[in-house]
C-alpha cells in the first residue's frame, strides 16, 4: 500500500501540470489553426494555466480546442502505444493509460462544470453562446471515458514483473522521474514564453 502511494501522489503531480501543458497546447494549435497570434502561454506553479490570444475570428475554436485536443492528444498518444505490441503492456504505456484518463477527467469536469459554475473556457463558451447544458454533457460524459480508462489501472502502481521479457507496472522511481521531467518542461515554458 505504501509504494502505491509513493508511486501515484508524484504521477498525480506530474498529471496536473502535464495536463495544463498539453491543454494550453490545444488553445495554441487551435489559435494557429484559426490564424491568430499567440501572445503568451502562463502555467503557474499554483493556479490555472492561460493561453492569451490576439484577436481571432474563431473565437469558440480557439476556446474549445484547449479541453478538446487536451483530451485527445493523450488518448491518441496512449492508443498509438496500445497499438505497438512491444509497449502495449510496457511502463511507458501504463503511464500513457493513466496520463490520457486524468486528462479527459480533468478536462471534462472542467467543462461540464458549465451549468453549476462556468470558469475559464466554458464561462467563455457560454458567454459566446454555447448552451450551458451541451457543455456539460460533452463535459461529464469526457469525464466519465476518464474514469473509464482508469478502471484497472490500480495493478499497475507500486510494483513491477517481468512479462514476456518487458518490465511491467509503475514504480515509485518510474513517477519520481516523471515528475521531475514535467516540472523542468513547466519551468522551460515559463522561462521561454
Amino acid at each position: 500500500m505504501t509504494r502505491r502511494v509513493f508511486a501515484i501522489s508524484p504521477l498525480l503531480a506530474a498529471s496536473w501540470y502535464a495536463m495544463m501543458l498539453v491543454h494550453e497546447l490545444g488553445h495554441v494549435i487551435a489559435a494557429w489553426s484559426a490564424g491568430s497570434r499567440v501572445e503568451a502561454v502562463r502555467v503557474p506553479w499554483l493556479g490555472f494555466s492561460q493561453t492569451i490570444v490576439s484577436t481571432t475570428d474563431w473565437p469558440r475554436v480557439v476556446a474549445a480546442g484547449g479541453p478538446a485536443l487536451g483530451s485527445a492528444l493523450p488518448m491518441l498518444a496512449w492508443l498509438i502505444m496500445r497499438s505497438v505490441p512491444r509497449m502495449r503492456r510496457g511502463t511507458a504505456c501504463a503511464i500513457a493509460r493513466f496520463f490520457a484518463g486524468f486528462c479527459l477527467l480533468a478536462n471534462g469536469a472542467y467543462i461540464g462544470s458549465a451549468v453549476l459554475l462556468p470558469v475559464g473556457d466554458s464561462e467563455d463558451l457560454v458567454r459566446m453562446g454555447v448552451p450551458a447544458w451541451m457543455l456539460a454533457l460533452i463535459g461529464w460524459s469526457a469525464a466519465a471515458a476518464g474514469v473509464a480508462i482508469w478502471n484497472g489501472t490500480a495493478k499497475n502502481f507500486g510494483t513491477s514483473t517481468r512479462i514476456d521479457e518487458e518490465l511491467v507496472g509503475i514504480t515509485p522511481m518510474h513517477a519520481m522521474t516523471c515528475m521531475v521531467c514535467v516540472l523542468a518542461l513547466v519551468g522551460l515554458v515559463n522561462l521561454t514564453l
